[in-house]
């Protein structure tokens, strides 16, 4: 009986470790996914979280030349604006008005300091229209 109570609390213990590795490390990797307008209502909530903010880009403006640019750029949706800022290499298809889901943190002054980008051309995924 004291064998099986060594073995039964020795598991407990063992799957109570388990659970909290998964629990600490599935909250560091959580990530937001919202339009400008859904972050816009509650801005503060998210200030200092990683967010996908989903929309399309305005006004991109690239500072220096080669793999280490600067973008600075605004992501529109819904009449509200995000400016965001990112340093990398941006898709080919990153353009102006292009649909774009930006990751990053954002910051207390209310910009996103971005990390990804993911862009996408609408026209070029269009059904083609028979003649």
């Amino acid at each position: 009986m004291k064998k099986k109570i060594t073995y039964l609390i020795g598991f407990c213990l063992i799957a109570g470790a388990v659970v909290f590795i998964l629990l600490t490390s599935f909250r560091s990797s959580l990530q937001y996914y919202l339009t400008v307008s859904e972050l816009k209502v509650a801005e503060e909530v998210y200030v200092g979280k990683t967010l996908k903010v989903a929309g399309k880009a305005s006004g991109i403006v690239r500072e220096n030349e080669g793999i280490g640019s600067r973008y600075l750029f605004f992501v529109n949706q819904g009449g509200e604006i995000l400016s965001v800022s990112f340093r990398g290499l941006v898709p080919d298809t990153f353009r102006e008005g292009s649909e774009v889901v930006v990751t990053g943190q954002l910051s207390a002054n209310g910009s996103l300091e971005a990390t990804e980008i993911l862009a996408k051309c609408a026209s070029k995924y269009e059904a083609k229209l028979e003649q």
